[in-house]
């Protein structure tokens, strides 16, 4: 049983082919990093923001430390800066302005999880692109209260949002 933020980095350092997450209740989360196709959508939505970001501010598959909402490893970040490790080697939310997500399977209850904490977080712009039949990207914006609402423009085609600069408003 891992009971801390220096016994769940150890696991994460010793096992490249999973994310390690924490809850704020301490459940820890172990999941596979991705298969092939969703790799691929992560890939090409990295380079896309890096083309529209630059290097020192778009990371792939880094430990967060949202404090009482426990530890995730999203797929993709965006950062008004590089950021620094803080507790056990994981990175805190200053500076967090996007964090992006494949879906890769079907459970709505994480999904919901995960935008009720990096809500409470205060991240500005959380995205979940849907690699199922409709492959889009559903991108919510965080509103005056700190809830997510979905962006005006509704979800959006991958490779429409692949095909321009990503605008995190």
């Amino acid at each position: 049983m891992i009971s801390d933020l220096d016994g769940l980095a150890a696991m994460a350092a010793a096992d490249e082919h999973h994310r390690y997450e924490m809850t704020s209740d301490g459940q820890v989360m172990i999941s596979p990093i991705g298969d092939p196709a969703v790799a691929a959508v992560v890939s090409r939505l990295a380079m896309s923001l890096l083309r529209a970001y630059g290097s020192e501010r778009v990371v792939v598959h880094l430990g967060i430390d949202f404090a009482e909402g426990g530890v995730r490893v999203p797929d993709i970040s965006l950062w008004d800066h590089l950021p620094r490790a803080s507790r056990a080697g994981y990175v805190g939310t200053e500076g967090l302005r996007l964090i992006a997500e494949v879906r890769q399977g079907s459970d709505p209850v994480g999904w919901l999880d995960r935008g009720a904490v990096y809500a409470a977080a205060g991240v500005p712009s959380y995205w979940v692109i849907d690699q199922g039949d409709t492959k889009v990207a559903h991108r919510h914006l965080l509103d005056a209260g700190g809830t997510y609402r979905p962006h005006p423009s509704g979800p959006v085609p991958i490779d429409r949002l692949l095909a321009t600069a990503p605008n995190t408003d």
